[in-house]
């Protein structure tokens, strides 16, 4: 209800106290992650904090012009179930 609030236009005359009240609510969120009352991640992520990790992506080279077709075949299969795999986990 409030997020209507703050950003419909029929609503218009009640957007600093909307304001002023969601202030509020993500202060208290970003307080109650500091000392442990709600879980910190989800906090940060709800409230636009960074929330990085870091993904290695290894690249083989194939020299594709020497492949023959059923090899070629071959490896865009096995890169599909790889990719498959990659979003399952």
């Amino acid at each position: 209800t409030i997020q209507r609030y703050r950003k419909h236009s029929d609503y218009k005359d009640h957007w600093a106290v909307t304001e002023h009240i969601y202030s509020i609510i993500s202060n208290q969120k970003f307080v109650g992650a500091t000392i442990g009352l709600f879980q910190h991640n989800i906090i940060a992520r709800d409230l636009g904090l960074i929330d990085k990790s870091e993904t290695e992506l290894k690249i083989k080279e194939y020299d594709y012009e020497a492949l023959d077709p059923a090899d070629l075949d071959d490896l865009m299969e096995k890169r599909y179930e790889d990719y498959q795999r990659s979003k399952e986990e």
